[in-house]
């Protein structure tokens, strides 16, 4: 024998030979009507936990039933063959009717079910958005440090305005965590980087004013020579000049002749003294421009190759994350790989560029 109800319940007494007895064309209906009758009346609601578990309780004794129910004809269709038609039937039947039953009682629990799948998944794209702005991982490959500090200010900001209220539920502590832990995150991120941009404003300062200052001294280095060429031109002339003098008094007429041609061999060489002064000057200017130049070009071509070598490694490092991406891990998974590894993090690891 087998009770099928609850305690303080009418009780259905099925035991093998009472149910033989009604397995004809819908001769179990009095047992289905009767288990129907013992939920008559109830309402159910999914707001509880508790109200959850009856709803599934009950679903679950019909569950019961109807395999005792389903078992007991299939015990006797064994021994009745020419039956088994009738009672496969049945059992069909009753199976059909408790089990679109059980599904009728359990819906309401089924639909909060699918609803809480979609609630929970909801809620975790919106942790998602607030992880989203931990972008340490992507700045680090940026060579612009004012365009990271930009960027890093503008992130912080937007997180700060993210509104985490009541719809989070259950997960609003631990949101509100994950976005205070990221804003101070960014902010020490952001202190660092801050710090790295003075040091780097005073080293170009400092650069500037040395290179002003070593071309201050070779511009005042020309003006002193161009100054002392002057200067030797003069004692050149009032040598000769004087040399002239005491020709002229210790000579005779024709002497004077010999002094004048002197004289104006002195004034060429006192021109051809000025020009090469003035040229040497202006080979001095030329030269410093030169240097001046060729630093540049230095400057441009280190730059240039920098530019070259970044992007040799970009590509590579991209054609690294696709094949991360591809064997299954997330872009941002993916590249916190590649930064460990180009870091040397990862012991016998590297990329070939």
């Amino acid at each position: 024998m087998e009770k099928i109800a609850e305690e303080g319940k009418s009780l259905i007494v099925i035991g093998e030979t009472s149910i033989v007895t009604r397995f004809e064309k819908e001769g179990l209906q009095p047992f289905i009507d009767e288990i129907k009758r013992q939920f008559e009346g109830k309402i159910y609601s999914t707001d509880t936990k508790k109200d959850r578990d009856e709803i599934k309780k009950d679903a679950y004794q019909i569950a019961k039933w109807k395999t005792a129910i389903d078992a007991a004809g299939k015990n006797h269709v064994a021994g009745k063959k020419a039956e088994i038609k009738v009672y496969d039937s049945e059992r069909k039947r009753v199976r059909d009717i408790l089990g679109d039953f059980q599904t009728e009682l359990r819906s309401p629990l089924t639909v909060w079910e699918e609803e809480e799948k979609i609630r929970v998944a909801d809620i975790g794209g919106w942790i998602d958005g607030i992880k989203s702005h931990d972008r340490v991982d992507i700045w680090s490959e940026w060579d612009d440090l004012e365009k990271i500090i930009e960027d890093v200010i503008k992130t912080i900001e937007n997180l700060e305005n993210v509104v985490i209220n009541n719809d989070f539920q259950e997960f609003k502590g631990k949101s509100e965590r994950l976005k205070r832990g990221i804003i101070n995150k960014l902010k020490d991120y952001l202190i660092i980087k801050q710090k790295e941009k003075k040091a780097f404003d005073e080293k170009q300062i400092a650069e500037k004013e040395r290179l002003k200052k070593e071309q201050e001294e070779r511009e005042e280095k020309i003006k002193r020579d161009a100054i002392e060429g002057e200067k030797k031109k003069a004692e050149v002339k009032r040598i000769e000049q004087a040399k002239s003098n005491r020709q002229k008094i210790g000579r005779a007429q024709d002497e004077t002749t010999i002094a004048n041609r002197r004289a104006e061999e002195i004034k060429q060489a006192n021109v051809d003294l000025k020009k090469r002064a003035e040229k040497d000057k202006q080979d001095a200017i030329l030269n410093e421009r030169k240097k001046v130049a060729d630093r540049k070009a230095q400057e441009t071509e280190a730059k240039r190759k920098r530019e070259a070598d970044k992007k040799h490694k970009s590509k590579f490092n991209s054609e690294a994350l696709k094949c991360f991406v591809d064997e299954g891990l997330t872009e941002a998974e993916a590249k916190k790989v590649i930064v460990l590894i180009v870091q040397n993090k990862i012991k016998n690891i590297t990329i070939n560029y």
